[in-house]
């Protein structure tokens, strides 16, 4: 059996910053946060930041793209 790590994560509009803030928290109670200007960059740093492999990295940055 394959147990996979479960996580919470948000992405929240902070009207006082004008942008998104991002969070994920791993079972294992490490966090990661941050900041971004648009709701697609914070979910892609979620994406991110659950998968530390520099391919995937690649991979999901190359696939998901944004508009300026």
């Amino acid at each position: 059996m394959i147990e996979r790590e479960q996580s919470r994560e948000s992405v929240v509009w902070n009207e006082a910053q004008q942008k998104w803030r991002w969070t994920l928290v791993a079972d294992s109670g490490k966090t990661h946060h941050g900041w971004e200007d648009t709701k697609p960059k914070a979910h892609l740093a979620i994406a991110l930041a659950k998968n530390p492999n520099p391919v995937a990295h690649r991979l999901l940055s190359g696939r998901l793209r944004w508009e300026k």
